[in-house]
């Protein structure tokens, strides 16, 4: 008898604990690991959304903190007084960016492992540079020269391994140019619809043209202080202003081609579409008419198909430019 219970009770240890190592073994209800996030393209764009919503674009989503607030731009008016010191509020110090480069940083060493396509891990990791690149741009306006980190930083007892000595402000604006370089290589032209707030090449281009305008004019109109820290030097302005102009350039040549194509898409939805039903049925009367050797009866048509085409069609030059528009 005792042997029997003996068995019995080690068979009720080996079972207990299988089933705790079962339960101890389950994967979280409520948590993602994060090896699943990169191998799934819904995940991989809250990742993204995410450093999208850090960059400091002066519009937070409390009115109050907007940051023109802070200034005699404007006044929120449960301010009290109207205008701060733009200076002591956190959102202008921005003392938290850092924790996003580095969340930057983790996101463009994770998607190089990605299972997504070649093709939509380009597209993501440019998305990342972009927006690494306006982290960057937001700090060396307000501070000159920052510390470049483009690695994920782990503290294992080297703290001085990870206190990162300041670049100079060339070196920030040198940085930024390379990133935005390469992001608009990889970005897309367009989105569809439903991703018509992500970056693209024009977005790309147009944050690259207002960064080197910053470095252009800080070359040329201020002063190299602390061994660069603060300042660039004089001759690499023209650089800058060129790199601002030809971005600036390439993006009026964009909106001129869209313009061009939309005026054309309007004109021929309200005016060409027309003229070809129109002129289908005057061949008709003109091939009735031929056939049946009406010489005047063919002359009225085909005068009146001249007419149509020119008022219609006008010649190139006559297409109206979108030069006069103001940018």
């Amino acid at each position: 008898m005792d042997m029997k219970i003996k068995i019995l009770a080690l068979f009720l240890i080996i079972s207990l604990s299988s089933c705790i190592q079962e339960v101890l073994d389950r994967q979280p209800l409520n948590l993602i690991v994060d090896n699943e996030v990169w191998q799934s393209e819904q995940l991989v764009d809250i990742y993204l959304v995410a450093l999208y919503d850090a960059i400091p674009n002066g519009f937070p989503t409390s009115p109050a903190a907007f940051q023109a607030n802070f200034t005699d731009e404007s006044s929120y008016h449960e301010e009290n007084p109207p205008v701060s010191n733009y200076g002591a509020q956190s959102i202008s110090l921005n003392t938290g960016m850092y924790s996003w480069v580095r969340k930057a940083n983790y996101f463009l060493e994770k998607i190089s492992t990605s299972t997504l396509s070649e093709n939509q891990i380009k597209s993501l990791a440019a998305e990342c540079r972009f927006i690494r690149a306006y982290y960057y741009f937001d700090l060396v306006k307000k501070y000159g020269g920052m510390p470049i980190i483009t690695e994920v930083q782990v503290f294992e007892d080297n703290l001085e391994e990870l206190q990162v000595e300041r670049n100079r402000e060339d070196e920030v604006y040198e940085f930024i140019l390379s990133e935005l370089n390469a992001a608009i290589t990889d970005l897309p032209e367009e989105w569809d619809a439903n991703n018509e707030n992500r970056a693209t090449k024009s977005v790309a281009t147009a944050l690259k043209s207002r960064a080197m305008l910053y470095a252009g004019s800080i070359a040329k109109y201020g002063s190299v202080q602390l061994d660069g820290l603060i300042g660039i030097p004089t001759e690499k302005a023209e650089k800058y202003f060129s790199e601002s102009l030809a971005a600036s350039t390439s993006i009026i040549e964009v909106i001129n081609l869209l313009y061009m194509t939309n005026y054309l898409t309007l004109r021929l939805d309200q005016e060409i579409r027309p003229l070809i039903t129109r002129t289908y049925f005057l061949m008709r009367v003109i091939k009735k008419s031929f056939f049946k050797r009406h010489t005047a009866s063919l002359i009225r048509p085909i005068v009146m198909i001249i007419i149509m085409c020119r008022k219609v069609i006008p010649p190139i030059r006559e297409v109206p430019s979108a030069q006069h528009l103001k940018w």
